[in-house]
């Protein structure tokens, strides 16, 4: 894992499944979830006890494209960045893809910061307003209004549930964050291999 072997095996199989036409660049997802762990590396304390944080960008069709692990404390908006970092798929010639069309997040990226940087660019940002406060007067400038994408948020919901049929990643028990990040990046793999052999066949049929 260390040697990014597996990383790249990963994108390849990404790139398999692009160069086919079976992911969509149109929109991605981006959320994360509370992975409960005891000790080790990389463990944060929160409200709700000690734990890790998986965030995750999936493509169109919910499979995942983007994979960071950290600490449960940060907040979800300071971790959007380096979470799209991680989505690099490589194309038979150019540049590889780093970046969908449009990207759907819920009220924990609404922040102004964010919302400038994806459109910079080239990402639409969907993310419904978090009202701070209770306003006596209408807000200035223009309404936020969020399109339909935001309806297809399901996709990565189940992208987790995925997730929790791995009863490794249900819990972490790894003292080191770089292992559970290896069980979760092994996980991806495997779906995405399941992704392949269910177009072949499809193809063939």
């Amino acid at each position: 894992m260390e040697d990014g072997t597996w990383v790249r095996i990963w994108r390849t199989l990404l790139s398999h499944l692009d160069t086919a036409g079976q992911l969509e660049w149109a929109r991605a997802f981006l959320d994360g979830r509370f992975v409960p762990a005891k000790k080790g590396s990389g463990v944060g304390v929160t409200k709700v006890g000690k734990g890790t944080q998986v965030r995750v960008v999936a493509e169109g069709n919910g499979l995942p494209i983007g994979l960071y692990l950290a600490p449960a404390n940060p907040h979800a908006g300071t971790l959007a960045q380096a979470t799209l970092q991680t989505i690099c798929v490589p194309q038979p010639r150019g540049r590889p893809k780093t970046r969908p069309k449009e990207l759907v997040a819920d009220r924990a990226y609404d922040r102004r910061a964010l919302r400038q940087a994806w459109r910079r660019r080239g990402m639409k940002p969907t993310i419904p307003p978090f009202e701070r406060r209770k306003r006596t007067s209408p807000k200035r400038g223009r309404p936020i209004v969020v399109g339909e994408s935001y309806a297809q948020r399901w996709k990565v919901e189940r992208c987790f549930a995925w997730m929790d049929n791995c009863r490794r990643l249900v819990v972490r028990y790894e003292r080191h964050l770089h292992i559970d990040w290896a069980f979760c990046l092994s996980a991806i793999i495997l779906w995405t291999v399941n992704r392949i052999l269910k177009w072949v066949l499809f193809k063939s049929a």
